[in-house]
Parts: structure tokens; sequence; C-alpha cells
């Protein structure tokens, strides 16, 4: 889990929001300050936290367990990781691409590169990939989402085309 020791209490407050995927503006509303002071306290903790993003952020406190050093953050981008994790909770790609603000074309595009990437050819195989990171670290995998094992019982096999 990311270390939180270092930040102070208004920032632990921004951390709780900023893991949850919210704007600077939806974290402006609950923690009563302005979008501007939001969206600064939000970088310092990414400065301390020594990320390189927001989208990192959220990846590591919801796919990432203790000091895992991840293969996914190291090698793709952040809507890459933002895919990633759509793909995991067993989104579709019309599925991904609106949640994303994409054509779905462009989501065919992000799963093309992230294969690429990860030298792999097929959903079944990023799968795996993310599975046997988790399990080489003996980690508890219950947590993945209900969909996830439902959702993708006939899809595994086919490849993005």
């Amino acid at each position: 889990m990311i270390e939180a020791k270092t930040l102070n209490e208004r920032e632990r407050e921004a951390f709780k929001y900023l893991a949850m995927g919210l704007t600077d503006y939806q974290i402006s509303r609950r923690m009563n300050c302005t979008k501007k002071s939001a969206n600064h306290i939000c970088n310092n903790i990414l400065k301390k936290l020594n990320l390189k993003s927001r989208y990192s952020l959220i990846w590591k406190v919801n796919f990432l367990e203790d000091e895992q050093e991840d293969y996914f953050t190291k090698h793709l981008t952040d809507r890459e990781l933002e895919t990633c994790s759509y793909i995991f909770k067993g989104f579709s790609n019309k599925e991904i691409g609106e949640r994303m603000f994409l054509s779905e074309l462009t989501v065919k595009y992000h799963i093309s590169n992230i294969f690429k990437k990860l030298k792999v050819s097929s959903i079944r195989q990023l799968i795996s990939l993310y599975l046997d990171s988790l399990l080489n670290e003996d980690r508890d995998v219950s947590y993945l989402p209900r969909a996830f094992h439902l959702n993708y019982g006939e899809n595994l096999d086919k490849e993005i085309g």
C-alpha cells in the first residue's frame, strides 16, 4: 500500500478523494476550498509520494497491495493503465470508451498498444499476466470484482481487432 505517513491532515483527506478518482472541483466542494487550492494540495500529494500522475495513484491504491514493484506501471501510460483497469473490471470496449470519453476505435488502439508493450496477444493473456503478477507475490485475489469473473467467461479468448 502507498505510505501516506508524510502527508498532513488536509493532504490525507484529499488523498482519500484522489484515490476515489474525484476531480479538483469535486474535491474542493468536499474540502470547502477553491478548485485551485484543491489542485495545489493534490499536486503536493503526488510529489510527496513520488507519483507521476493522479492515475498512478488510483492504480496503486485500487489494484496493487504492499510495495509491489509493478510491471504494468513501469510499461504503460496513464491512459493505458486506465484502460486496463476497465478491462480487469469486465467492461466491453464500447463501455470503456463511454467511461473514458473515447471512441471505441481509440479504445482498441490503446488495447493494441498495451498488447505490444506487454507482449501479449489477447485479453486472456493480459488478465493472466495481471493475475500472475499478483500470485507471484502470494497475493489474495479474492478482492477482484465479480464482474471480472462473470464478464470474461466467453470473451477471454477473443483478440482485439
